[in-house]
């Protein structure tokens, strides 16, 4: 009896120290890559949502100081540099005549969180179409006779 009991208690530690191998690469092989891929995605979303509100908040001056130039000078400008804006990311002008107004689209090569709310919170009325590769933000002006 005894010795039956020493080879339970035996079998017994080793069942346990096997659950806790078996535990360690449960961890190690599934739980661990998930816990990395989850904070590489979630710190992505974050780095994407910073870019988003700094382009944002660039075409919020953007778009006035198009405005602005436009009511004062009865042109448009060519570029970024025309307007006195300094800019951390490269944009693209174009004009297209509505009859009585004028669309402005701004081109980008950033992709952007389209959001409803960041873009109330920039007061950006315009219409914002984001792709992986770039974007575009299209709003109108008024025509000055």
């Amino acid at each position: 009896m005894k010795l039956q009991k020493k080879i339970e208690i035996y079998l017994l530690a080793i069942s346990l120290l096997l659950a806790l191998i078996a535990g360690l690469l449960l961890f190690d092989i599934v739980i661990d890559p998930l816990l990395k891929s989850y904070f590489a995605i979630q710190s992505q979303r974050e780095e994407t949502l910073q870019q988003s509100r700094e382009v944002l908040k660039e075409l919020s001056r953007l778009e006035f100081s198009i405005k602005g130039f436009y009511y004062l000078n009865s042109v448009f400008p060519s570029n970024a540099e025309e307007l006195d804006e300094k800019t951390k990311y490269n944009y693209v002008f174009d004009y297209e005549d509505k009859g009585d107004s004028y669309n402005v689209k701004i081109r980008g090569n950033v992709p952007l969180s389209s959001s409803k709310k960041l873009m109330e919170e920039f007061n950006l009325e315009g219409k914002l179409y984001s792709t992986d590769e770039g974007f575009l933000y299209l709003f109108p002006i008024k025509k000055v006779y």
